[in-house]
């Protein structure tokens, strides 16, 4: 089994871009890739039958936009038959562009929509206890019944009436 190296690549590709204003593009510029790449594109890339310079003249053609650290990136990765990594790579690439700007995802599990005020105050929270901005997700679980889940890296914070019924089942089977 290979070993995954979307880190390396990601901080390579990081290291390559920066923290100019390409970063912010390439990192969307990525996300969208991995978005339209479906099994069957990958499958093409992967594909010992095709070669690789085939490959990357595809990309480059239909893909003109993507600036020239993200088609090198792209050829490594035919090269050494690791398209694979792609998604890994986008998400681990998103988050040191975030971590160097001193952003934190947060996202917040509620039964149902929340007010924004609720939101404001967990943003504050969560800025408090990581002293890092907040950038803010929401998601609707009804299965929580109420309350809130909060993640945040590796923080996860359960206030949910479905982890509280959790945690009495685990003491009463003590």
């Amino acid at each position: 089994m290979k070993r995954d190296n979307s880190k390396k690549y990601a901080k390579v590709l990081f290291s390559v871009v920066g923290e100019s204003a390409e970063a912010d593009e390439t990192g969307e510029l990525l996300k969208t890739f991995v978005t339209v790449c479906n099994k069957e594109t990958m499958g093409f890339f992967s594909n010992p039958f095709i070669a690789e310079n085939k490959k990357v003249e595809i990309i480059k053609t239909t893909l003109t936009e993507l600036p020239d650290a993200v088609v090198n990136l792209l050829r490594l990765l035919i090269k050494k038959n690791e398209m694979r990594c792609l998604a890994e790579i986008s998400k681990k690439y998103n988050k040191l562009l975030l971590d160097s700007k001193n952003i934190i995802t947060v996202i917040v599990v509620s039964a149902e929509k929340l007010e924004s005020s609720v939101n404001e105050r967990v943003k504050n929270y969560i800025r408090q206890i990581t002293k890092k901005n907040v950038l803010l997700t929401e998601e609707i679980d009804k299965s929580i019944i109420g309350g809130l889940v909060i993640k945040a890296g590796d923080l996860v914070i359960d206030g949910s009436i479905k982890g509280k019924l959790k945690s009495i089942c685990v003491c009463l089977l003590k």
